[in-house]
């Protein structure tokens, strides 16, 4: 695939997108006279013999001799305008020096000045140009340094040529992991399908990278965290994520223009034993990216990421559980070189092992005979490996052992009990209110965790203890006991202070 400007500028001698001057500019610039401006603001007209008089241009007339200058460009995303710039990377024209610098480049680099900008009440200024490029150049959702199949609508796909497309190439890099049975080869292969799969926002699994559950090292080592490197090395890039940082943050981040096109979010080496992050659950499912963009405001951004969840011994929330993918890795022999021979790999047949992804999502496929929450992705992707119904019942078990809900509610659910009891409550009959500073400190007791009292109280919400319910007061939050015996209209008692007569400190 040639340079994309010159494609777009018809550039097709010596010279093209960085400046240097090709045919077309050569052309112009033999063939202008000197009062003859290649882009300007106004039109010169000379009446009889009276001086010439320049006259101002209206915007959409100054916008349409720049496209055909550009035959088409620029191009925006929301209110942001871009080009395609150098190795297939967007320039973005944020401010109206941008723009104006950006089209003196298209004009080629003669001594002369092809911009003619004048000043005056019927004259139109370049910031009035760049904000209505801003509105009415053509529209796009997002801008992808990678193909999908299908493609997205309303997207540009900024790429060089793809080529492959006889399996070869995508199994050099399969052959690069050791999965820990046949299910996991498939569901590695699943992954870098998954990465260029062109289906609705919203509808790609994260996947919980973990080890073999007999590991010797309980899982450090075995190349969790190098798989999902390596697959956004072939995407293009990641984003890290940390379960313990502001969510608002995130989203900003995920929104930033050096982010806009990865395809892939990495939360690494997650430390917590029992791991629910209600705000990731929504990132998974929601079919929108949306936030603070950086010196925008509001942001928006199709949903076509693929999370990755490295995590040892991996315990979740039911929710949490369902929306992963788990994929287990087995112990590699240690190899020194392993991993530059792989990132080597894969800059040198990057397009070939895309293309070889692309060939087998077109691949026809039979239809599944059942179906997950995540169905569409089931049929598109996971058909398309060596065994997708074994796969589906290895998800499916692997889900249930990782979905930890049932056991973590009882264990808090046990701790409120003694707790009660020790402050003289009778935990089966009465109902108490709980002020959330004690609820929190119940349950980092229990679970023995440090949660602040804000995060203590989410995670509440996300168990199922029958007992207990959000019950907050005038400017107090709190929770609700009520004993299984209780009786359901009685009003709340203050929760006691505890024993010491019984339960010594």
């Amino acid at each position: 695939m040639s340079d994309p400007l010159e494609d777009i500028l018809g550039r097709h001698s010596a010279g093209g997108a960085n400046g240097r001057k090709g045919a077309a500019s050569k052309s112009r610039s033999r063939s202008r006279r000197v009062d003859e401006p290649a882009f300007a603001n106004y039109r010169v007209e000379k009446i009889d013999d009276q001086d010439a008089v320049k006259i101002g241009l209206s915007v959409p007339c100054i916008a349409q001799r720049l496209a055909e200058l550009t035959k088409g460009w620029p191009k925006r995303v929301e209110r942001q305008l871009f080009v395609p710039g150098d190795d297939y990377r967007p320039l973005r024209l944020e401010s109206p020096d941008a723009l104006f610098a950006w089209i003196g480049m298209q004009l080629g680099a003669d001594a002369d000045n092809g911009i003619w900008w004048a000043r005056g009440e019927d004259k139109v200024t370049q910031a009035q140009l760049h904000a209505h490029l801003r509105q009415s150049a053509q529209c796009f959702d997002a801008i992808e340094a990678a193909p999908h199949h299908p493609a997205l609508p309303r997207t540009y796909y900024l790429h060089p040529e793809i080529r492959g497309g006889d399996g070869r190439a995508l199994a050099q890099l399969q052959a690069r992991f050791r999965p820990a049975s046949d299910v996991d080869a498939d569901l590695i292969k699943a992954v870098f399908l998954t990465l260029f799969w062109g289906g609705p926002p919203g509808q790609r699994p994260a996947f919980l990278l973990e080890s073999e559950p007999d590991d010797p090292q309980g899982g450090r080592g075995v190349g969790k965290s190098k798989l999902a490197q390596a697959a956004a090395f072939l995407a293009g890039g990641h984003i890290d994520a940390r379960p313990d940082k502001d969510i608002d943050k995130l989203m900003t981040r995920l929104l930033s223009p050096a982010a806009l096109d990865r395809r892939i979010a990495l939360l690494d080496n997650v430390k917590t034993l029992r791991f629910s992050w209600g705000d990731l659950e929504s990132l998974i499912t929601g079919d929108v990216v949306s936030g603070r963009a950086l010196y925008v405001g509001e942001g928006r951004q199709p949903n076509t990421l693929v999370w990755f969840i490295t995590l040892n011994n991996a315990s979740l929330s039911r929710d949490m559980a369902q929306r992963c993918v788990p994929i287990r890795l087995r112990r590699p022999d240690p190899k020194p070189s392993w991993e530059t021979e792989t990132w080597e790999l894969i800059d040198r047949l990057r397009w070939s092992i895309v293309g070889d992804v692309l060939a087998e999502l077109k691949k026809p496929a039979a239809p599944l005979k059942r179906f997950s929450r995540w169905a569409a992705w089931e049929q598109a992707v996971l058909s398309r490996v060596g065994d997708p119904a074994a796969c589906q019942e290895a998800i499916e078990d692997r889900q249930a052992a990782i979905d930890d809900d049932s056991a973590e509610a009882d264990l808090v659910r046990t701790a409120f009990l003694e707790d009660l009891r020790r402050r003289g409550h009778t935990p089966n009959r009465d109902a108490v209110w709980i002020p959330a500073p004690a609820a929190a400190e119940i349950v980092n007791r229990a679970t023995g965790e440090k949660h602040p009292v804000n995060r203590a109280g989410m995670y509440l919400k996300t168990l199922t203890i029958p007992e207990l319910r959000k019950s907050d007061r005038i400017g107090v939050r709190g929770w609700a006991w009520r004993g299984l015996d209780s009786d359901p209209n009685a009003s709340l008692e203050e929760l006691c202070d505890v024993r010491t007569d019984v339960f010594p400190p």
